[in-house]
């Protein structure tokens, strides 16, 4: 699958700064959506981990034409109709 990242549209900021408590989101150098996100240690390995709601991933997404589906588990990808 091949994402074009040409023509974007404007991203808007939830912030006029990045912050320890929110994020861009980068694809191919552009700037796709902001977004909170939560760093800490993953209880499984102890490395700080970001953890970001799912909900801002399938956004950037949808801004370079992937399509998704969240089931509350899973994270379902395709190619825009």
């Amino acid at each position: 699958m091949t994402a074009d990242v040409n023509n974007l549209p404007k991203a808007q900021s939830i912030t006029s700064h990045i912050t320890s408590h929110n994020m861009r989101m980068v694809i191919d150098g552009n700037v796709v959506e902001y977004g909170p996100r939560v760093a800490d240690k993953d209880p499984a390995d102890g490395i700080e981990t970001t953890y970001v709601p799912i909900w801002y991933v399938q956004q950037a997404l949808n801004r370079i034409g992937i399509q998704s589906e969240w089931n509350g588990t899973n994270l379902k990808l395709g190619a825009a109709e």
